[in-house]
């Protein structure tokens, strides 16, 4: 491709993108604008997509952002600066946001984050055939939770992707967040439900609770029983949710609604707790002291 017909075809192409609604793209995608549109940027036969990609970058107005693992290595590339949510929301196909990074979203937390948490629904699997013990539950909680493998590096920042029950995207919605649009993560209620069933991708109880204490005139019980329901998750986290209701100050008649699912187990606000005391309201092992 002559010199000439680069710099003839380069407004055309730069005014393509400035005003694209996409400022992330990746590989394929810029590959699918190239064939796309090629023609009517006047750009030779003989240029391969490789070369165009390379006159991008060098641009300076294409950027790429290398997403490292243990196992590969994941690039996306943006049209000037982009912020590393938007980058993220788009780093794996139908991910939302989650846990600490739904509290950041929604200001749940003053923490300054340093770890990105994308969750990615499982297949659905088909409900437990056997009936839940006390001594599954005893055993279970008695361990350190499991956690995700699955960790990208973008200095100096990680990306955890996490493997999440499939809920059909259950209270998954859209919001516009410090000028980044259309960032796809979990409302206000699916959140709630959500750090209390991993604290450890939620900054732990401490900040679970807080988490509860700031969302406490916004929150609707009514939506969060349904999720509840709706989820129908095996081990009964109600339990746990309902005592950080109350010890949040909200409403008796808001917490309370919780004892509706029963209290038939003894259940655990976190795992591996070894000092630990145990409140008969709700049948539940707390941290002593918390």
């Amino acid at each position: 491709m002559k010199k000439y017909k680069i710099e003839t075809a380069q407004n055309i192409i730069f005014s393509y993108f400035d005003s694209s609604p996409l400022k992330v793209f990746s590989t394929r995608e810029l590959q699918q604008i190239f064939r796309e549109h090629r023609t009517k940027w006047n750009i030779s036969a003989s240029m391969f997509f490789h070369s165009f990609l390379i006159f991008l970058l060098k641009s300076g107005q294409l950027r790429r952002h290398s997403f490292k693992s243990e196992r590969q290595v994941r690039a996306l590339f943006s049209w000037n600066e982009v912020t590393l949510y938007q980058l993220a929301a788009v780093l794996f196909n139908k991910a939302y946001f989650s846990h600490f990074s739904a509290m950041e979203i929604h200001g749940l937390t003053d923490q300054m984050l340093k770890t990105v948490y994308l969750n990615i629904e499982q297949t659905r699997k088909g409900l437990p055939s056997s009936e839940l013990l006390q001594e599954n539950i005893d055993r279970a909680f008695s361990n350190q939770p499991r956690t995700s493998s699955s960790v990208f590096s973008y200095d100096p920042y990680r990306i955890t992707r996490l493997n999440g029950k499939n809920t059909g995207r259950l209270g998954v919605t859209e919001v516009d967040w410090a000028g980044q649009p259309n960032l796809p993560v979990t409302n206000l209620e699916r959140t709630l439900i959500d750090i209390v069933v991993r604290p450890v991708y939620s900054g732990g109880i401490h900040e679970v609770l807080k988490a509860y204490q700031a969302a406490r005139e916004k929150v609707q019980i009514n939506r969060l029983m349904a999720y509840l329901k709706e989820l129908s998750y095996i081990y009964p986290y109600h339990q746990a949710i309902g005592f950080y209701l109350q010890r949040a100050g909200y409403p008796e008649s808001g917490y309370n609604r919780l004892k509706e699912f029963g209290l038939k187990y003894d259940f655990y606000l976190d795992y591996n707790v070894l000092d630990k005391t145990y409140l008969p309201e709700w049948r539940l092992f707390v941290p002593k002291g918390f």
